[in-house]
């Protein structure tokens, strides 16, 4: 009698795979005809939901921009100080009614100049006044709008499109981020920046691409000098304490060789220094007899930090951060802990996937 063959019975072929239409392809033919729609066709499917988000950005932040004046108390305060840098011819040293004023970094005031210039605000033929709000407000809403996006593309490559979509909506969509796009103050500016920057981070620690290009390492710390010029410490402090917090729990020392840390800290140099350096030699004092070190360094990062001030941060800036957050980025706010719960608790060391270790990345900037 024949025995059985023990050979194992041959696999079939796997199926070729289906190619998947482009997305031009999916449209009516008369669409097509449509010019901008010819041209997103080619485009990737990142791109055109980028520049999706950029207009929807726009219908957010830009009608009705500078339908009223500036908003009591921050706006008035520190559009005067951009009136008087046009009006003294003093770019460099901000200056608030009978003296210097050091409380905030030029960059937010240049952008306001620039506004103004624009506008044409104190010359013969300038625009009617609803313009001058607009043109000032309009670089706070476009750093906003940018910020967003960038993060969009780092999230879209290193965890998933899906979530990508909705965390973007999310940020977008946040009441203060909605109502402080709209102004001319400090906070859209610093946030979108450091926003950027955080995401080109992502992309240079964590992608394919990040080994073999140094275009998003060039660009994050683009960002993390021009966030040192809106704000101070914080622009290079958070994303060197999350880049170096991750590497110390994670062991993954390596991935700082990605950053190219010696040009970038020339490019960080090169924009913040030179203001920097030229506030810290100058004599002059502000209205309460500060150095520009004394109250902009002294005051206004370690004792805020510490201690709070201008009362409205009582007992500390941790607390009332955690405080702001339930109005703030309302209704996104509820999911917040449980996502906090799901890298912690899927999220094992060493992390094994891209996605993984972005998410971590993520929560590390986070806390």
């Amino acid at each position: 009698m024949q025995k059985p063959s023990l050979k194992p019975a041959p696999l079939a072929p796997e199926p070729a795979p289906v190619p998947t239409p482009a997305w031009g392809d999916s449209l009516p033919r008369g669409l097509l005809q449509i010019p901008f729609l010819r041209w997103l066709a080619p485009l990737s499917g990142e791109t055109r939901l980028a520049i999706a988000f950029a207009f929807f950005a726009t219908l957010l932040f830009v009608p009705w921009l500078g339908a009223t004046g500036f908003w009591d108390p921050w706006e008035p305060h520190y559009g005067e100080v951009a009136r008087e840098m046009i009006a003294r011819g003093d770019y460099i040293h901000p200056w608030w009614e009978s003296s210097y004023f050091f409380s905030k970094p030029a960059l937010d005031l240049w952008l306001m100049v620039a506004g103004m210039l624009l506008a044409k605000t104190n010359g013969p033929d300038r625009f009617i006044g609803i313009y001058t709000e607009w043109f000032v407000r309009l670089p706070f809403a476009v750093i906003t709008a940018v910020g967003a996006i960038l993060f969009f593309v780092a999230a879209s490559r290193l965890v998933s499109r899906r979530a990508a979509v909705i965390a973007t909506f999310a940020v977008l969509t946040s009441p203060l981020v909605v109502m402080l796009a709209r102004q001319a103050v400090p906070d859209p500016v610093f946030v979108g920046l450091l926003t950027a920057s955080m995401s080109c981070l992502l992309i240079v620690l964590f992608s394919e691409e990040g080994t073999q290009s140094g275009a998003w390492a060039i660009a994050a710390f683009v960002f993390i000098g021009l966030a040192t010029l809106s704000k101070g410490i914080l622009g290079f402090a958070i994303p060197g304490a999350a880049a170096l917090l991750y590497c110390a729990v994670t062991g993954e020392w390596h991935r700082l060789r990605r950053l190219r840390l010696l040009s970038g800290t020339l490019v960080v140099l090169a924009i913040a220094a030179p203001w920097y350096l030229t506030m810290f030699a100058f004599p002059g004092r502000d209205d309460e007899g500060q150095t520009f070190f004394e109250r902009f360094i002294i005051h206004d990062h370690f004792q805020r930090l510490l201690t709070g001030v201008h009362t409205t941060t009582p007992g500390g800036t941790f607390t009332y951060f955690i405080e702001q957050l339930g109005f703030d980025v309302f209704p996104w706010v509820l999911a917040v802990p449980g996502a906090i719960g799901t890298v912690l608790a899927r999220r094992t060391l060493p992390l094994r996937t891209t996605r993984d270790r972005a998410l971590f990345f993520t929560l590390l900037w986070l806390l």
